[in-house]
């Protein structure tokens, strides 16, 4: 941020200012506070679970998304499917495995 009184020709983002030109700009503060577990929203503290677990497991919402695919993904064919990211040392299906799986309803 630039001081009131002081004047600067290049910005946070290392662009420089064109002279002779007025630059108008405005800044908001935002606070997010959380409520503590347990949450009305259904929030999950992944953080606490993932140490219970011993370092493993989903760390927020879209890894335990990813890690339900992978789970349904192994009891299905005991391989998971291309393109689910989440950590593991199993094989990826093969061609037939993905089309049995894609005929299920929740991996399609």
């Amino acid at each position: 941020m630039l001081q009131p009184i002081s004047v600067s020709c290049i910005d946070s983002s290392n662009r420089f200012w064109k002279p002779c030109l007025v630059f108008f700009s405005q800044t908001s503060k935002v606070e997010e506070k959380l409520l503590p577990s347990p949450y009305e929203t259904r929030c999950q503290d992944y953080k606490s679970a993932w140490r219970m677990r011993g370092g493993r497991g989903p760390l927020n919402q879209e890894m335990c998304v990813a890690e339900c695919a992978y789970n349904i993904s192994v009891q299905q064919c005991d391989c998971v499917m291309p393109g689910i990211i989440y950590h593991h040392d199993r094989r990826i299906c093969n061609n037939g495995e993905v089309r049995f799986l894609r005929n299920r309803s929740h991996l399609k």
